[in-house]
């Protein structure tokens, strides 16, 4: 089983692991673009706590981005 699939069974269709969908949120404001396995859209602050834990409970490092 992948470490992210805890997270994908949290959010459904909220996570986004398409490569093509996920390039726009590798891009900063300055630097060289990054790349991303997934991107997590929680909807609000429950399913965000959610995820940290689970994240953790997995050993799956986040980028928090806002």
């Amino acid at each position: 089983m992948s470490s992210l699939a805890p997270l994908q069974h949290l959010l459904g269709p909220r996570f986004v692991d398409e490569p093509e969908r996920c390039r726009r949120y590798a891009i900063p404001e300055r630097g060289a673009p990054g790349h991303t396995p997934a991107v997590l859209l929680p909807q609000d602050e429950a399913e965000l706590a959610a995820l940290l834990q689970a994240a953790q409970a997995a050993r799956s490092p986040l980028v928090v981005s806002a």
